[in-house]
């Protein structure tokens, strides 16, 4: 017969008092590690740093996140992947295995569907077998969030014209984010003249925020909506993709 092991209230408190131990080292060490960060402008400095030392090494920046080989610029050779996914509204991607996502263009042009396959490998091969979709979360885009799917994943590519926009969606980019594209060029994070907008090095170095800034309208538009109607998972839209 197994043999049950009982605690005494002694060893409870000695227990407490090591988890309440650990948690103060831990949070200690979090703080030294966040206190060690370099500030933004530094950030900025370090990142424009080591863009230079790639250009010296003979590679140019081809993506927000990618460098390569200068001579395979503009060559049929060059990693191609990377810049088809940032161009939405011309390319579907079609995603295999568990937790694959895929994406098509519904034939309007300016909605599309995302979906996600089933997480672990049992369920994605027992879905398999069955006749019906077999993804297990979907994010359907409407007109106003496949706009914005395509200015966040274009800015990726450092560059992006707005006539591409205009001809895609029928409206000028400048006016449909009027509000954060100010924002975003007050906090030297983005230039933008009559042909394109570009992101600096800082606003390179903070991605993120200008996804952030770009998104947050949208954002708060659907938590409104969700609230008003006490839909949070209808379509199960709001699960993580």
């Amino acid at each position: 017969m197994a043999q049950l092991s009982y605690l005494s209230s002694s060893d409870h408190r000695d227990i407490d008092q090591q988890a309440t131990r650990l948690t103060d080292e831990t949070s200690s060490g979090l703080d030294e590690l966040v206190n060690s960060l370099p500030d933004n402008d530094a950030a900025v400095a370090n990142w424009q740093s080591l863009r230079n030392a790639m250009f010296q090494q003979g590679f140019y920046q081809s993506t927000l996140t990618n460098f390569e080989r200068s001579e395979l610029e503009n060559d049929s050779r060059r990693y191609i992947y990377e810049n088809c996914s940032f161009e939405p509204g011309s390319h579907d991607m079609l995603g295999f295995g568990p937790s694959a996502i895929s994406y098509s263009l519904i034939a309007d042009g300016q909605t599309a569907l995302k979906t996600m396959n089933p997480e672990s490998s049992s369920e994605y091969l027992q879905a398999l077998k069955t006749t019906s979709p077999f993804w297990t979360r979907y994010f359907d885009f409407d007109l106003e969030s496949f706009r914005l799917l395509y200015v966040t994943r274009q800015i990726s590519k450092l560059t992006f014209q707005r006539d591409a926009y205009r001809t895609l969606l029928g409206t000028d980019v400048l006016w449909d984010f009027a509000e954060e594209w100010k924002a975003l060029s007050r906090q030297n994070l983005i230039e933008i003249d009559d042909a394109c907008i570009r992101l600096t090095a800082g606003g390179m170095s903070f991605s993120g925020t200008v996804a952030s800034v770009l998104s947050h309208r949208h954002h708060a538009a659907r938590l409104g909506r969700s609230t008003a109607t006490r839909q949070f998972l209808v379509g199960n839209r709001s699960g993580y993709m």
